[in-house]
């Protein structure tokens, strides 16, 4: 959270927001202070935002992502890195020869759905009008809606 929150520094600076998290025991960092000295480091890190700490179940949490994760290795590094690759390429530029793909042409898919017994099926009930389907029929081609 602490790393997080730092990292996202130039955006949270200055505005409210609402941190929400399913460790329960974080809800009171910003409001008193514990006999925990990590804690206390950690309120005192984010003490210069303005935000409000909501719990929610972990099993109701379904956005937690990476952003709530400790990273594995240093950004830091991995962009110093890539910077690096990127730079040493730069005096061997070669040129690069793209195909030219062909015009699309609706046919040959046309041709390979009349092949297809399921998608065959499917076009001549759509055709008729017998069901009501998530699919339709566009130029001859079937379709998922």
């Amino acid at each position: 959270m602490v790393w997080c929150i730092t990292k996202l520094r130039p955006y949270l600076y200055g505005q409210e927001f609402t941190l929400i998290t399913d460790h329960h025991p974080l809800c009171w960092l910003n409001k008193q202070s514990s006999k925990n000295g990590r804690a206390d480091r950690w309120s005192l890190q984010l003490q210069e935002y303005a935000f409000a700490i909501k719990h929610t179940p972990g099993s109701s949490n379904c956005v937690a992502d990476c952003l709530s994760r400790y990273p594995i290795e240093k950004p830091d590094d991995v962009v110093e890195e890539q910077l690096e690759i990127m730079h040493g390429h730069i005096n061997s530029i070669q040129p690069i020869t793209l195909g030219i793909s062909p015009p699309f042409d609706s046919s040959k898919i046309q041709d390979q759905q009349r092949q297809d017994q399921t998608i065959k099926r499917i076009h001549d009930q759509l055709i008729n009008g017998k069901r009501r389907s998530p699919y339709t029929l566009e130029n001859g081609i079937v379709r998922l809606l």
